[in-house]
C-alpha cells in the first residue's frame, strides 16, 4: 500500500510541476508540441500553418491559443509522440490534449522513479549509486518541471537513470529463470523507449554497455554467468535499438551521419557566431565544452518568469524579488551536483591507494577517461554545444560507470535537503510569478498551490521513509529465518 501511496503522490507532483514549465507553444519546444499534437487524431482541428500567441495555457489569460502551429517537423521522438497522441479525439481541445500529455507522462514518470526507489529500498548496496544517480538527475528544477512536457528530454533522461540501475540489479539477481526474464522485459522495453524519444541518451547508453567490462565493479565478479548476463544485455539493447531504427526514419538518419562522422547539430553558420569557433574552427566548441554547458544553463535565468511577471502584476518590487530568488536557486542547484562529484572523486583515490600497480590505477581510471574525452570531443565531432537537457544521460552513465562507494556519504545527506528545497522553492516561485492556476474549473492561487506542493513533497518523503524502514524490518526478519 506505501508503494501505490508513493507512486499516486509522484504522479501528482509532475503533472503539477509541469505547468511551472516555460511556454511550449511558442518556444523552441513548439516544435515538439507540433509534432505530438499534429500526429494524432485531433490534427484537423488542432493544427495550423500560423504563428499562435505567446500566451501560456491555464492561467486564465484572455487569448489562449487554441491551435499549434504545424512545422511539419518530425524528430526522433516521432514513434513516442505518435504513441501519446493515440490518446487524442478529433473533439479534443488543445487544453484537453496538454492534460491528457501531462497526465500519461505523469503516470510513466512516477512509475519509473517508484521502481527506482522500491529497488534502493530492498538492496542496500544499490543505494549509493541511486542516491547519486536522482541527486545528478533532480538537482536541476527543469528535470522536474519538463517531466510531463510536451520536451521529452527529461522522460529519456529518467528512462536511461532507470536502465543504469536495472543493469546493476540484472547482474546482481538474474540468476533466478523468473527474476531474469522479468528485468529482462524492463531492460527491453527501457532501451527501446530510449531509442524512441532522444538519440544523445541512446548514444550514451550504447557507450555505457560497451565499456562496461572495463568497470572495476565487473572485473571483481568476472565469470562465465557474468559474461552470459553481459551478451544477453548486449542482445537486448541491439534488438531494441535496431527495432526503432527500422521503425524511425530520422532515427535511422541520426545513426548513419553518427557512424560515418556526419552528424551535425549547428549550422555552420550558427556555430561561426563563436570568436574562437571562428578562430581555430570546430575544435573551439571541445575546447568551451565546460564553459558552454555552464553558460547554456544558466544564461538569462528567470528571464521567461520575468517576462511574463510583467504582464501577470502591475507592481515591480514582487516580480524582481522572485526573479532575484529564483536565480539564486538555480545557481544552488548545481550545490549538489558538485557534492556528489566531489564524493565519486573521494571514492576514486581511496580505490586508487588500493592498486599497487599503474596497470591497475590506468584500467580503474579508463572508462572515466572515455568519459571526459566524450564530452570534450562530442561538441567538435557533432558541431553543437551543450545544453544540461543534452548532456545529462552522458552524466548519468559517467556516475553509474565510475561509481566505487558502498556507503553514503554525510555530504549526499546535505545535498538530498539542498535539492529538494530548490526544486519545491523554484516552483512555489514559479507560480507565485505566473499567477493562478485553472485546470477544469478548479483554480490554484500561488499561496494554495505552495500549499498542496509541501503537501505532496511531505508525504513523498515520509512514505519513502516509511518503505525504507519497512524493507530493513523485512530484510532483517528474512536474515533471523535463515540463521534459525
Amino acid at each position: 500500500m506505501t508503494v501505490v501511496w508513493l507512486f499516486v503522490s509522484l504522479s501528482l507532483l509532475f503533472f503539477l510541476a509541469s505547468f511551472s514549465f516555460q511556454n511550449q507553444f511558442v518556444s523552441a519546444h513548439s516544435y515538439y508540441v507540433s509534432e505530438l499534437v499534429c500526429s494524432g487524431p485531433a490534427k484537423e482541428s488542432l493544427c495550423t500553418d500560423e504563428q499562435q500567441p505567446d500566451i501560456r495555457l491555464f492561467r486564465g489569460l484572455p487569448d489562449e491559443p487554441t491551435q499549434v502551429k504545424e512545422y511539419q517537423a518530425r524528430y526522433v521522438s516521432a514513434p513516442f509522440a505518435w504513441l501519446l497522441a493515440q490518446s487524442h479525439s478529433p473533439s479534443d481541445t488543445l487544453r484537453e490534449v496538454a492534460l491528457k500529455t501531462y497526465v500519461i507522462k505523469s503516470v510513466l514518470a512516477a512509475a519509473l522513479v517508484t521502481f527506482v526507489i522500491v529497488i534502493a529500498a530492498y538492496s542496500r548496496e544499490l543505494r549509493p549509486i541511486v542516491l547519486s544517480l536522482f541527486l545528478v538527475m533532480f538537482s536541476i528544477p527543469y528535470a522536474v518541471f519538463a517531466m510531463s512536457g510536451f520536451y521529452h528530454a527529461s522522460i529519456a533522461s529518467l528512462a536511461v537513470l532507470t536502465l543504469l540501475v536495472t543493469t546493476r540489479l540484472w547482474f546482481g539477481y538474474s540468476h533466478k529463470r523468473l527474476t531474469a526474464l522479468t528485468l529482462f522485459t524492463i531492460l527491453f522495453a527501457l532501451f527501446y523507449l530510449v531509442s524512441s524519444t532522444r538519440f544523445e541518451a541512446l548514444a550514451a547508453l550504447i557507450v555505457f554497455v560497451l565499456i562496461l567490462p572495463l568497470t572495476s565493479s565487473w572485473r571483481r565478479t568476472l565469470s562465465s554467468i557474468t559474461w552470459r548476463m553481459y551478451l544477453a544485455l548486449l542482445g537486448s539493447l541491439t534488438t531494441a535499438t535496431s527495432l526503432a531504427v527500422f521503425t524511425n526514419d530520422v532515427l535511422k538518419r541520426w545513426m548513419v551521419g553518427a557512424l560515418t562522422g556526419t552528424a551535425q547539430v549547428l549550422s555552420r553558420e550558427t556555430a561561426d557566431q563563436s570568436i574562437i569557433v571562428g578562430a581555430i574552427g570546430d575544435a573551439g566548441l571541445s575546447v568551451l565544452a565546460l564553459i558552454t554547458l555552464i553558460d547554456n544553463s544558466t544564461r538569462n535565468i528567470g528571464a521567461q518568469f520575468a517576462d511574463e511577471a510583467r504582464q501577470l502584476t502591475s507592481t515591480t518590487v514582487g516580480p524582481i524579488i522572485s526573479v532575484a530568488l529564483d536565480v539564486i536557486l538555480r545557481i544552488l542547484a548545481w550545490v549538489p551536483i558538485l557534492l556528489v562529484a566531489f564524493a565519486q572523486w573521494r571514492s576514486i583515490r581511496r580505490a586508487l591507494r588500493q592498486r599497487a600497480s599503474f596497470q591497475e590505477r590506468f584500467m580503474m581510471l579508463l572508462p572515466l577517461l572515455i568519459w571526459i574525452c566524450l564530452f570534450h570531443f562530442v561538441p567538435m565531432f557533432a558541431r553543437t554545444s551543450w545544453f544540461i537537457w543534452y548532456v545529462m544521460p552522458l552524466l548519468l552513465c559517467a556516475v553509474a560507470t565510475v561509481d566505487h562507494r558502498e556507503l553514503i556519504s554525510t555530504s549526499e545527506r546535505v545535498a538530498i535537503v539542498i535539492a529538494g528545497s530548490v526544486n519545491v522553492f523554484s516552483m512555489i516561485i514559479s507560480n507565485q510569478l505566473l499567477g493562478p492556476l485553472n485546470i477544469g474549473g478548479i483554480t490554484l492561487s500561488p499561496l494554495r498551490f505552495g500549499l498542496v506542493l509541501m503537501i505532496l513533497v511531505s508525504l513523498i518523503s515520509g512514505l519513502t521513509l516509511l518503505l525504507f524502514r519497512g524493507a530493513e524490518k523485512f530484510s532483517f526478519a528474512a536474515s533471523n529465518r535463515i540463521s534459525a
